[in-house]
């Protein structure tokens, strides 16, 4: 997670949602100095475990990015698979994957980003925030991504990754071509 006791904000960050790019943007906008990368036993960690940590930033403005879950279980297995983690076909992989990103929010954020309007809402965030605004760049990108994530999928695959997520999928209001 990301704090900045000067200008009052969280940020949240759940895995794959470009969080590595979004950091080097805040410390450009906000100015690294401003900006408090706190460690916890994991990189990422939810708002709830963020408060039972830094209780301080109770009234902070919170934020955090979500992403379509066809488009980040993709972005998993392509980087799970590039660590050595598995050798498994996606329609293989994908049986068991699951990601509940309405529980990064918990008990709740001021804004929702989505990966998918990535430099447009991270312009609202920096101006709401008051910040200088700048680009971001890609960095930390899943190797062998050269791929559209909907290539991966058969209508199997789709319907067992919606019945997976199914609740946070209808929660988040995304569906397959989102």
């Amino acid at each position: 997670m990301v704090i900045s006791n000067k200008y009052k904000f969280v940020f949240i960050e759940i895995p794959k949602t470009a969080t590595t790019s979004i950091t080097n943007g805040l410390a450009r906008a906000f100015g690294r100095n401003n900006l408090e990368l706190i460690k916890t036993n994991e990189r990422h960690c939810t708002l709830e475990r963020c408060l039972s940590v830094n209780p301080h930033v109770v009234n902070f403005k919170k934020f955090l990015f979500v992403r379509n879950h066809w488009d980040i279980a993709t972005s998993f297995y392509l980087f799970e698979k590039s660590l050595g983690k598995h050798n498994l076909e996606f329609c293989d992989w994908i049986k068991d994957w699951y990601i509940n990103q309405t529980s990064w929010m918990y008990p709740s954020v001021n804004f929702i980003g989505r990966y998918e309007n990535l430099q447009e809402d991270f312009n609202l965030i920096v101006e709401r925030l008051g910040g200088k605004q700048t680009f971001l760049k890609k960095i930390n990108t899943s190797e062998n991504r050269d791929r559209n994530y909907k290539e991966f999928y058969t209508e199997n695959t789709k319907e067992i990754l919606f019945n997976n997520c199914n609740a946070d999928i209808n929660r988040l209001g995304y569906n397959f071509n989102f």
